[in-house]
């Protein structure tokens, strides 16, 4: 069967759907290069090259690569720590902290970390967490809409959508 592709971009992406078709070119045909796959390592090592077209991409100042490195792993750490909750006997365990917008400055939305307490006491900031995971799940029934054995899961996210009255952007 033939068929034609054209990469874009997802939401955050960071760079425009021009840049996202060349890099998808350069990727596939690394990939293919490399017998049918490709490691990120593989990917900077290629990407080092400066006429490499995945080049602009990657920030190549150590030092400011290292602070990106370092706010990377801070995300990745409080994304990654959960709390076990033990109540009348039960055990339940929660994510222990959520990125929400708390406030603006100079024009720009402001994101930071609030705890589970936080999530779950404010209105406006729980609000925020569930309509979050709204996208998640809108957003994985789209990577996965091909696979019918799926379809009930679909079924159940459209219904609490419906239920909360969000829409999909």
């Amino acid at each position: 069967m033939k068929y034609e592709v054209t990469f874009k971009t997802s939401n955050g992406a960071g760079f425009s759907n021009e840049e996202a078709a060349t890099y998808g070119v350069e990727i596939e045909r690394l990939i293919q290069e490399k017998g049918g796959q490709i490691t990120p390592p593989e990917i900077v090592e290629s990407a080092s090259v400066k006429d490499s077209p995945l080049h602009d991409y990657f920030e190549w100042e150590d030092a400011d690569a290292a602070i990106r490195w370092r706010i990377f792993q801070a995300r990745n750490l409080m994304n990654h720590l959960k709390i076990e909750v033990r109540k009348n006997g039960d055990v339940s365990e929660h994510k222990a902290f959520y990125s929400v917008i708390t406030g603006e400055r100079e024009g720009n939305v402001v994101k930071a970390y609030v705890t589970i307490g936080r999530v779950i006491n404010e209105e406006d900031i729980r609000v925020q967490v569930i309509e979050q995971a709204l996208r998640e799940m809108i957003g994985w029934k789209q990577r996965y809409k091909d696979y019918q054995e799926l379809a009930e899961i679909f079924k159940a996210v459209r219904i609490v959508q419906k239920k909360l009255k969000f829409k999909e952007k």
